[in-house]
């Protein structure tokens, strides 16, 4: 929580990519216990602070650790669409939709960018890689702004 408060961040994103491959294994108990506490230390800060901390996970590969068993922790969910993780492996779970967001790719020559069709009764749409979109002078998350309603500055 000290780094969260000390650099003003919202809240804490766990990028669940290959653990149990080349990152390591942790069995589903240990897992669920490292993110109940992950939760119960954002909410007893946020009721310090007077403050909303959120939990989110990106998870690759199908569903990765997110189960049934604690979903329910996780404020919203980023479905690495480019990395085979898709929002239909979370609402297979019963997750809300309003609370996945898919995820663009923009390394691929073409990326693999959703129609509002893809994303419209989602949380939103996120760019996995700006430094990739950099070489098309942010083409990509242009696009994402537009699409999702952000105008830039502030609201009028």
């Amino acid at each position: 929580m000290a780094l969260i408060r000390d650099y003003g961040l919202d809240g804490f994103d766990i990028d669940d990519e290959e653990i149990g491959k080349s990152s390591g294994k942790i069995e589903e108990a240990d897992f669920n216990g490292v993110i109940q506490n992950l939760r119960n230390a954002l909410d007893a800060a946020g009721d310090a602070d007077g403050k909303t901390y959120y939990l989110t996970i990106t998870p690759g590969f199908g569903a990765g650790n997110v189960t049934k068993a604690n979903m329910a922790n996780f404020d919203l969910i980023n479905a690495q669409c480019y990395g085979l993780s898709y929002p239909r492996h979370f609402t297979a779970l019963d997750y809300p939709e309003k609370q996945i967001a898919r995820g663009v790719s923009t390394e691929r020559t073409v990326p693999n960018y959703p129609t509002k069709k893809d994303y419209e009764k989602l949380a939103g749409i996120f760019n996995w890689s700006m430094s990739a979109d950099s070489a098309r002078q942010f083409q990509f998350t242009k696009q994402i702004a537009k699409d999702v309603g952000y105008h830039g500055g502030p609201a009028a």
